[in-house]
């Protein structure tokens, strides 16, 4: 009797810990079952392994213990343990998308543990069901049942059970956009996650929580959140959690362009998946991968992982990510102008989201279809599924998937040239992107409506959205502080690209589709292919009768680009203001405290500033004098600039606005540190690495010294690092791509930048030697080291790092 007790005990135990250690309650269940054990200790063992199976995504296996641990729980008469083993069929059904067979479990799982008094089961059968309503997008019902977990976790007192639950309410407002209740759930989440010690939920907390800080533009902060629970979690042995963590640092290193950084991570995850069996992971680290080789322009090397993440998929059965992975194949193939391919991809992940209810999936398919049609310039059919689409997104109430379908539908009216429409849908999206703090979101889609103005040749509204652009532009950039931180399908054409999609499995409706799609594909091509002849012979002929520019023409160039603009504000390397070409000299200001004041208004455009923080930052007068002293030099700064007293939209004014001043430039104005931070901005949001390499040196161009470089104060200081690490970044990162395409001489000229900016910039040795290696000026390279030797000798008093000497 007391080895039953024990065994009984032991049961428990491996399943109260089946989440928080998964390998330690996995042994304890096989060795119970390893000792013969009697009929109720047999059963509990079994009800354990089927949760273990199904966190390393053996969906089969675990079917097969819960069935039979549920036949025993029934025979014996274990209605509790009955009750659990019904939940973990309930997961089962979920996971592998036999939603209505999953909802039943649950609702069997509840039945069972209101007879039996038991309210942690029904929190967990609740999460269950709630998770079922948020995949199909029912997000009310889904937060119904997930505060109903919430409820019923702290009635039993089961924490992990409230875990769940603040979590799932975060989920569904996250995908209904509303990224502040969001942002309450999930940190609710994550407190109660560090209160007790329960850190097998850590990782997927701070994905979420780094997702909102990503949208809303702080990068750096939601690499930090990235990079330190996933290092607090290695040193605990969470590598499922560790595995997911690595997913997001890869993510973000590829936001900022670290490619190979991100690659790095994540191929440590991938080597996670395989040595502890996480096979239910595996299809999204090699989508992961795949992505980082399409940043890089090296997409013929992501094609295996893409093919490997949807058989991945098929292999564990889960559905959501085979839609996922046929989503990204048909956006590979889309991008290699093989649209046929595309659409046989998105048919067959529309075919199979409808069939098992996977809302996300039908949305993008949908989308996706749309812009395939659009490629092939069958705008009929383009319409048709942006339409559909829009349909789904507002079945969904979420506000991302709506403003999605809008931006999408806005840029293809823009190429047709339906401005009107065009704008109309821009400015729908762009809305929602407010409302929900989407920031990220809204610099691309202004970068779409100043694409529309300049299409339209619309002068003031192009002003208007440059403007805009900056002004959130210099908001993400002062918030993120800037941290530097093959192919196994050939080149298939029309019939190959049907039978890939019999191969699919397709209705014969959608392979008509697809025929049709290659034909009008095929004449395009041809179109295309007839086309760049002429343009090479054109441009043949226009090479053979260029001359090149006088410098008197360029100068004469440069300055009418100037003159475009009615004012010009310099603070790199030296403050200037010109306006209409004509330099403000020093004495139009009349007073220092005037220059300062703008200056100091400047650096807030747009934006109120205190009289209390204008005292703070300059004067420390008694309080009485700071309004005379503000207003005086306010007025100074009006005169010196000819600026208004009140604020009209689109005329410079310097304002009194409640207990502050708000400077405001115009639109017809061009302030350099605001453009360097838009280039900075744009290049950390461009996917590929050519796009971000240019956006980058554009920024470089425009860095001519640091910032404000004769103002010393506090309140210049922090910009001006922000600026020079932005600098550095850049700098680097055009390094590392001029190196990676063997541009050795123009590295080797970045890299001495660098060291002349830092001279232990580590980064700037291992690029310059690097370069002078690769280039063949083996000599020069170990002159360099000796001279890196000496740099970190004299200011470090140590030798350079063992990769640096390696390298020559």
């Amino acid at each position: 009797m007391k080895e039953q007790r024990d065994g009984m005990r032991r049961a428990e135990e491996a399943w109260l810990i089946r989440a928080r250690n998964a390998a330690q309650s996995l042994e304890i269940a096989e060795d119970i079952l390893a000792e013969h054990p009697p009929a109720p200790l047999e059963a509990r063992a079994l009800t354990t392994l089927a949760y273990a199976e199904m966190r390393r995504a053996s969906y089969e296996k675990g079917v097969a213990h819960a069935e039979r641990a549920l036949m025993i729980h029934r025979e014996v008469g274990d209605r509790l343990w009955e009750g659990w083993t019904l939940f973990v069929l309930g997961v089962l059904g979920r996971w592998q998308n036999r939603k209505d067979e999953g909802a039943d479990y649950y609702h069997q799982a509840i039945a069972i543990a209101e007879e039996v008094g038991r309210p942690d089961l029904a929190a967990y059968a609740c999460n269950g069901l709630g998770n079922l309503a948020r995949s199909a997008g029912e997000f009310d019902t889904a937060r119904e049942r997930f505060t109903a977990c919430v409820e019923k976790g702290v009635a039993s007192g089961d924490r992990e059970a409230e875990v769940y639950g603040h979590f799932g309410v975060g989920a569904a407002w996250f995908e209904q956009g509303n990224l502040d209740e969001a942002e309450r759930a999930f940190l609710r989440c994550r407190e109660i996650s560090l209160e007790i010690d329960f850190t097998h939920f850590l990782a997927t907390v701070d994905s979420s929580l780094s997702q909102i800080l990503e949208l809303r533009g702080d990068l750096v902060a939601a690499l930090e959140l990235q990079r330190e629970t996933t290092e607090y979690l290695r040193s605990r042995g969470e590598w499922r959690e560790v595995t997911t963590g690595l997913l997001g640092l890869g993510e973000k290193y590829r936001i900022f362009g670290e490619y190979r950084a991100g690659l790095e991570k994540v191929r440590d995850a991938l080597e996670l998946t395989e040595r502890y069996g996480l096979d239910d992971l595996k299809g999204s680290v090699l989508l992961h991968i795949a992505t980082l080789y399409e940043s890089i322009e090296e997409s013929d090397n992501g094609l295996p992982y893409y093919l490997r993440a949807y058989y991945s998929a098929l292999e564990s059965g889960s559905v959501r990510d085979q839609v996922t992975a046929m989503i990204y194949l048909g956006r590979w193939y889309r991008g290699h102008h093989e649209e046929p391919k595309a659409l046989a991809y998105y048919f067959k992940a529309l075919e199979l989201s409808n069939e098992k209810q996977i809302a996300f999936g039908s949305r993008s398919a949908t989308q996706a279809i749309g812009n395939c049609y659009v490629g092939l310039g069958m705008d009929h059919h383009a319409e048709e599924y942006f339409a559909r689409s829009m349909e789904i997104a507002e079945q969904l109430d979420s506000r991302f998937e709506t403003a999605s379908v809008h931006h999408a539908v806005g840029v293809h009216l823009m190429r047709r040239e339906r401005y009107a429409e065009s704008r109309e849908r821009l400015q729908e999206a762009l809305t929602l992107y407010r409302d929900i703090d989407a920031r990220d979101r809204q610099l691309y889609l202004l970068k779409n409506l100043q694409e529309l103005a300049e299409m339209e040749g619309n002068q003031e509204e192009l002003r208007h959205v440059v403007a805009e652009r900056l002004d959130l532009s210099n908001t993400i950039f002062t918030s993120e502080s800037s941290r530097r931180l093959t192919t196994l399908i050939g080149n298939v054409e029309g019939e190959q690209a049907r039978y890939q999609g019999e191969e699919l499995g397709l209705e014969q409706s959608d392979l008509e589709k697809i025929t049709e799609a290659a034909g009008v594909w095929e004449m395009r091509r041809a179109k295309e292919s007839h086309r760049r002849d002429l343009s090479e012979k054109q441009n043949d002929r226009r090479s053979a009768e260029r001359t090149e520019p006088t410098a008197e023409q360029t100068a004469e160039g440069s300055g009418e680009r100037e003159r475009r603009r009615r004012m010009i504000v310099r603070t790199l390397g030296t403050f200037a203001v010109e306006i209409e070409g004509v330099l403000v000299e020093k004495t139009a200001w009349k007073r220092k405290r005037a220059r300062d004041l703008f200056k100091l208004l400047l650096l807030n455009h747009r934006r109120v500033v205190s009289v209390g923080r204008i005292e703070e930052y300059f004067w420390g007068e008694p309080k009485e004098k700071i309004e005379s002293l503000v207003a005086n030099a306010a007025s100074h700064v009006r005169s010196a600039l000819g600026l208004g007293s009140e604020r009209k939209e689109g005329e410079p004014s310097l304002a009194r606005v409640g207990e502050g001043y708000l400077l405001d430039l115009g639109d017809d104005v061009s302030i350099d540190f605001m453009e360097f931070q838009e280039r900075i901005i744009t290049a950390r949001r461009s996917e590929k690495a050519a796009e971000r390499r240019a956006e980058y040196e554009e920024a470089l161009r425009l860095y001519t010294g640091e910032f404000l470089p004769e103002e010393m104060a506090e309140w210049t200081e922090h910009q001006r690092m922000l600026m020079k690490d932005a600098w550095f970044e850049g700098a680097e990162f055009v390094a590392r791509e001029q190196l990676r395409l063997g541009e050795h001489h123009r590295a080797v000229a970045t890299a001495r930048d660098i060291l002349e900016q830092d001279r232990t910039s580590e980064s700037g040795w291992t690029i310059l030697l690097s370069a002078l290696t690769g280039a063949g000026r083996n000599a020069e390279a170990q002159s360099e080291y000796q001279r890196c030797i000496l740099c970190f000798a004299e200011e470090f008093d140590e030798e350079p790092p063992e990769e640096l000497r390696n390298i020559v």
